[in-house]
C-alpha cells in the first residue's frame, strides 16, 4: 500500500488530505482517503477529460450524481473533507442496499487508461489516480451516513463508495435506492 500526504492551501489555511491507494496481488486497484469535496462535489474522470462545466438539475441533486461518458461527479452532503473508497473490480459488486443510505448505478468510459480521483478545486496533476484497463466500466456508488452530519453542515460521518468493474457497455444512469426526497 502507498500512503500519501498532501497539504493544500486554502481560504481557510492548510488541509490536509490522506490517500492510499493499493494494487492488491488478485489485480484489484483500490483507493481510500479523504478528499474535499468543495461545492459538494467529488470527481471521479479518464485522466483529463472533465470539460469544467457543471449544471445541476432537480433530479440530479436528489440522486446526488452528474454521469457522463466519460467522468463521474458525486454529490455530498458536505463541503469538507470526506471519506471516499473506489475500488475496481472483475465483476459487479454484490451489494446489500438496505446498508446504504443510496445507491446510484451507471458507467464511466476510461479512454486514457487513467483514473483520476478528485475534489471539484484540486489540482489536477497532484491528485490520486488508478491504472486500469481501458474500456467501459459499469459503476455502483453507495453513500452512507448521510444524515450523520451537524446542522451547519461541517462535522459529519458521511462516505462515498465506488466500486467500478468491466461491462463492455454503457449502462443507463439509475437509482438502485433512493434517498427522501427534500419536501417542496
Amino acid at each position: 500500500m502507498i500512503s500519501l500526504i498532501f497539504l493544500r492551501a486554502g481560504a481557510g489555511g492548510v488541509a490536509r488530505s490522506r490517500f492510499f491507494c493499493t494494487r492488491l496481488r488478485s489485480g484489484m486497484n483500490s483507493f481510500r482517503g479523504e478528499l474535499l469535496a468543495d461545492y459538494h462535489q467529488i470527481l471521479i474522470t479518464d485522466d483529463y477529460t472533465f470539460d469544467g462545466e457543471v449544471n445541476w438539475e432537480d433530479e440530479e441533486l436528489w440522486s446526488l450524481l452528474i454521469s457522463s461518458t466519460q467522468y463521474l461527479i458525486i454529490g455530498t452532503v458536505r463541503s469538507m473533507p470526506v471519506s471516499v473508497e473506489v475500488v475496481i473490480m472483475t465483476t459487479p459488486p454484490v451489494i446489500e442496499v438496505t446498508e446504504w443510505d443510496h445507491v446510484n448505478e451507471c458507467s464511466i468510459e476510461i479512454t486514457s487508461g487513467i483514473l483520476r480521483i478528485m475534489g471539484m478545486t484540486d489540482y489536477a496533476p497532484h491528485s490520486p489516480v488508478l491504472h486500469v484497463e481501458k474500456g467501459i466500466y459499469g459503476a455502483t456508488i453507495c453513500y452512507a451516513n448521510l444524515i450523520l452530519t451537524d446542522e451547519y453542515g461541517l462535522e459529519g460521518d458521511d462516505s462515498y463508495h465506488i466500486f467500478l468493474w468491466p461491462t463492455g457497455e454503457h449502462l443507463p444512469k439509475r437509482v438502485v435506492k433512493g434517498r427522501p426526497r427534500p419536501e417542496v
